[in-house]
This record gives C-alpha cells, structure tokens and sequence, in this order.
C-alpha cells in the first residue's frame, strides 16, 4: 500500500517503516518482511521514522484488505514522496522488478482537496458538479495509463490531487 506523504517532504524518494505487524481494529496484520528487505535495496526506499508518525494515507487501507481480500495476507505500507519525471520512471521500473503476478499495489488518493484551507478555490459555483468533473477528467487519464496527460492535467488545473505521487508511480510500473 502506498499512500503520499503529507507531513514530511521526501524528494524522490519512499520510506518503508520498521515493523513487523501493523494494528487495524479488524486485528493484527503482518508485515512482509523480506519484500521490506528487498526494497530497501533499491536507493530511494528508505526508513523515514517522521514520515510515519502521523501518517494516515498507507495504513487507512489495511482494514479494507483485512474485510475485502484476507486478514492473513503480508502487506507492506510505504509513504511516497515527491518524485520528478526522470527519477519518477527510473524508480518506477526499479521498484516494478520486485513483483510478481501475485503482488496487489494500492495507491491510496481521496483525489482533490478543495477550499481555502488547502489553497485551492479554482470555482465556487456548482462546487460539488466541478469537482466531479475535475476528479473524473483526471482519473480518466489514470484509468487510460496515461501518465504524461495524467501529470499534464494536474499541472494545468493546480488540482491538489492527495495521492498525485503514488498514483503517478503505479501507472510508471504499468506495462503498456
């Protein structure tokens, strides 16, 4: 599961936490530790112990893994930083080495925050009719596996898409 970072900054680079467990309210999920290993091979995973400490975007996943998919399954949460284009495909096809057909990646987004306190009032008539149609413009590019639109469109329309890092680093995993 890999959610984006909103409290530290971490330029091209994820952070993996040490752990072995992970507390849900549906109970304990356990960690895959030899994956953890193998990723932290890679040189832009990391362990960032801040980037974890208030972090919701990763971990608010594991209870709809536990109801959805199984309660015994490994997981590994991560928290994506802000990548640039070039380290963006670089990391991407990297990290992309280390699954097989038997990995699930979630990329955790609510998609826009809209208002003052997240400085983006783009509109303000038929707000919630705007909104959709903003957040479905652009998980239409996601939904295509069209990364430079997808990027592109996040960049012409300042949407302050939560999650913009993880999803942009899935569909560079992506296969054509």
């Amino acid at each position: 599961v890999m959610g984006p970072s909103h409290y530290v900054a971490m330029h091209n680079r994820i952070s993996v936490p040490d752990a072995t467990h992970f507390a849900t309210p549906l109970g304990e999920i356990k960690a895959d530790v030899e994956f953890i290993a193998k990723a932290r091979k890679l040189p832009f995973v990391t362990h960032e112990p801040a980037a974890h400490a208030q972090e919701h975007s990763d971990q608010i996943q594991l209870p709809l893994i536990q109801a959805c998919l199984a309660t015994n399954i490994p997981v590994v949460c991560m928290v994506c930083g802000q990548f640039d284009a070039a380290a963006l495909l670089e990391s991407a096809a990297a990290f992309r080495l280390l699954l097989d057909d038997r990995t699930l990646l979630v990329a955790s987004s609510d998609f826009t925050h809209y208002g003052a306190n997240y400085g983006y009032v783009p509109f303000e008539k038929d707000v919630f009719k705007n909104l959709e149609t903003l957040d479905m413009g652009i998980f239409d590019l996601f939904a295509r596996k069209d990364l430079p639109g997808f990027i592109e469109q996040l960049e012409k329309t300042g949407a302050t898409v939560c999650g913009r890092d993880p999803l942009a680093f899935l569909l560079a995993m992506m296969p054509e």
